[in-house]
């Protein structure tokens, strides 16, 4: 037998007064979707655990049936697992975001939800000017990767949770040599990215820059039993 898993993340929105006090979900003509609800069975499936980040990797994990407490190391590791990125035994994998600043405060987590295209102009700068550091690897748009062998152990903030506020209050921590040579990159590329052709294109097309790169949801690679393995299962993203 064949199984399909259709993930809503985040379809369920706010009401909307425009619509009514309705969400776009209630609002839109979706009939495919209207079918699947009326043939199918309510119930509920909690996808967080005390302790743990509120995010989706947590809840995928709980969904294909791993416990996150015993395999989860972050999210940066797993989709450089997803990728099938090479990473030493030594490394730490962190999610970078190409994020928007102005001034002082981080104003989009997603740079403007940047083109894959550009972000990868603006990471093969970042190789070339942080190599003594670690390496990028380019992703889908603002969600990148960074490899290095500094960070394990140090707190890191999303930068989805700190929109409109001071991105100095939020570098790693603790205060320790790995965090001061990281925390020394991400504001160095703030000056970096600035003056990158991409950004100085995006600023006449009356675009907002790209202009940091954003590191957290760092860790080590998990050791994930495969899934057919697992659940005598194979399958597809």
């Amino acid at each position: 037998m064949k199984h399909l898993v259709i993930l809503g993340d985040g379809m369920a929105d706010y009401p909307v007064e425009e619509a009514g006090g309705r969400t776009p979900l209630q609002t839109a003509e979706k009939p495919s979707i209207d079918d699947i609800a009326r043939r199918g069975r309510m119930g509920l499936l909690r996808t967080l655990r005390p302790g743990l980040p509120k995010g989706s990797d947590i809840a995928n994990l709980i969904i294909l049936g791993y416990d996150p407490v015993s395999c989860y190391t972050g999210r940066g590791p797993l989709e450089a697992a997803a990728r099938g990125i090479t990473v030493g035994g030594k490394e730490v994998v962190f999610r970078c975001n190409l994020i928007t600043v102005e001034g002082n405060r981080v104003v989009d987590y997603s740079g403007d939800h940047i083109e894959t295209r550009e972000a990868e102009l603006l990471i093969a700068e970042l190789n070339m000017r942080f190599s003594s550091v670690g390496r990028f690897y380019t992703g889908v748009s603002y969600r990148n990767l960074f490899v290095s062998e500094r960070g394990e152990g140090l707190r890191a903030t999303p930068p989805h949770d700190i929109v409109g506020e001071e991105y100095g209050k939020h570098l790693l921590k603790p205060d320790n040599e790995d965090s001061r040579m990281l925390n020394r990159m991400m504001l160095e590329s703030i000056r970096i990215l600035s003056k990158n052709p991409v950004n100085i294109r995006r600023l006449k097309a009356g675009k907002r820059p790209v202009n940091m790169a954003w590191i957290w949801g760092q860790g080590r690679m998990p050791k994930l039993e495969p899934f057919a393995l697992k659940h005598g299962l194979t399958g597809t993203v």
